[in-house]
């Protein structure tokens, strides 16, 4: 979005990712904006993080799925599987 000041106007990032039908990749800060604006999120985040409060995922961004990365972990498989899946919910969301 070009004029969007990325660093001093949360407001507009939130708009503007407010408009993704997805968001996929690791947990990171545009992760956590996209979960707070409810936009369906597949990440990628380490196993077991103190942040998940014992769950599977976020308790306070239900609309993401995470991906437990375990030590060891087979990145191509977890590729795939996060492929598929995206392609799935956005498939299930008529968007593809």
């Amino acid at each position: 979005m070009p004029g969007l000041d990325t660093y001093n106007d949360l407001d507009g990032v939130a708009a503007l990712t407010a408009e993704l039908d997805l968001m996929v990749g690791s947990w990171n800060a545009a992760a956590e904006m996209a979960g707070a604006v409810a936009v369906p999120g597949l990440i990628f985040m380490p196993s077991r993080h103190s942040v998940q409060l014992g769950s599977a995922g976020l308790p306070w961004h239900p609309t993401m799925k995470v991906y437990p990365i375990l030590p060891g972990f087979d990145a191509k498989a977890l590729t795939a599987t996060i492929s598929a899946d995206a392609i799935a919910a956005l498939r299930q969301a008529g968007k593809l």
